[in-house]
């Protein structure tokens, strides 16, 4: 890392995959993005997105999955998260 960053927002993570924005545009975006930021995961879109899973039926489960896919698309298996906003402000304000 050294770059810039770039977070997903949740809104726009559970568009990917749909009408709105096909797995295939949002992969050509990512990868030419990448070129100048590494993407990384903010702790509280895990959560919601997380959140929006396990309240989904069955039926819609894998469908869903693809939400977690576009928090990270460059690195899938290997994300880089954020620090927690509490953790963030003590180690920035309390040293």
């Amino acid at each position: 890392m050294g770059q810039n960053k770039l977070l997903v927002e949740t809104s726009f993570a559970c568009k990917v995959g749909t009408r709105d924005l096909p797995e295939s545009e949002w992969y050509a975006v990512a990868q030419y993005l990448s070129a100048s930021f590494d993407f990384v995961v903010s702790p509280l879109t895990f959560i919601e997105i997380l959140n929006s899973i396990a309240r989904g039926g069955e039926q819609f489960f894998v469908s869903k999955l693809k939400r977690l896919a576009a928090l990270s698309p460059m690195d899938l298996l290997n994300p880089t998260f954020l620090e927690m906003p509490g953790q963030f402000v003590l180690r920035e304000v309390l040293g």
